[in-house]
């Protein structure tokens, strides 16, 4: 199985728009956040390395797996998440006839150290995102899953660090496409799926909806009175605006393609969403 590594997804990426990470700190937590841009899809013989922290030793393998089942004489099309590196590198999940089958998280779900953390050893490092068998179905939790998170735990220097990569896996298990990863700068700290700046982005203290289309920022805050902070992918403030209205728009024409952070203030309370522009 062919494997990619994200320094060379990098160079093949460079003349597009390539991966981009972000560093953002917040009052309890610092997050590393990576967009993988385009997303990079697995499938056939070509997988995908991921390396959280870029330290050239990769912690997570993801491929498509054809196999033949032998005691049934069946085909089998296995999407599988390797885990790599040290024995304590570990994916959440639970187990079923000793075989590991990674939780397919919702955004929003804590990943933390007393989770049900299946370790490298566990058949051998490959859980089991989802499996097609000839004549027999399918299984896993990931099947036809989109947008969901795999938790993951690796070391960096002898401390366990936690993050999530965002998947999408093919109801019969022939694809997984790589969205995005992240994980908490840290350690043993947890990491909530699809933060990206240490605290939920998907609260609704202020009833908060962002959303990018057509190079314009669309804001929806339950009053006026918000102020709206812009940020780039390297954290530097690019735009700053205060609400006159619930509903507000921004032009961001000015702005480079690329992933950016939206922080919304109102009545003593913070959120962060991110938002593309393309």
């Amino acid at each position: 199985m062919k494997q990619t590594t994200r320094t060379e997804k990098l160079k093949a990426y460079s003349a597009v728009a390539g991966a981009m990470t972000l560093a953002v700190t917040a009052a309890d937590a610092q997050i590393v956040y990576t967009d993988v841009n385009p997303d990079f899809v697995v499938h056939d013989s070509i997988g995908f390395t991921l390396d959280f922290d870029g330290n050239g030793v990769p912690e997570l393998n993801l491929g498509i797996v054809d196999t033949t089942i032998t005691s049934y004489s069946l085909q089998a099309t296995i999407a599988g998440a390797q885990i790599v590196g040290s024995p304590n590198n570990a994916i959440l999940g639970s187990i079923y006839n000793s075989y590991p089958f990674p939780f397919a998280l919702n955004t929003g779900d804590t990943i933390r150290p007393s989770g049900a953390w299946n370790a490298q050893y566990v058949g051998y490092g490959l859980n089991i995102l989802g499996a097609y068998v000839n004549n027999l179905g399918s299984f896993g939790n990931w099947l036809g899953a989109t947008d969901r998170y795999l938790g993951v735990r690796f070391n960096i220097n002898n401390s366990l660090h936690y993050g999530w990569v965002r998947l999408s896996v093919s109801q019969t298990s022939d694809t997984i496409v790589v969205k995005d990863y992240a994980y908490n700068v840290n350690d043993s700290l947890y990491i909530v799926a699809g933060s990206i700046t240490g605290i939920n982005e998907n609260s609704n203290n202020i009833d908060l909806r962002v959303h990018a289309y057509d190079q314009t920022l669309f804001v929806h805050t339950r009053q006026a009175g918000a102020r709206i902070e812009i940020l780039n992918a390297v954290g530097q403030t690019v735009q700053i605006a205060q609400t006159t209205d619930s509903d507000t728009r921004m032009d961001l024409s000015a702005l480079p393609t690329g992933v950016y952070l939206v922080r919304v203030e109102q009545d003593g309370v913070s959120q962060t969403k991110k938002v593309y522009l393309r």
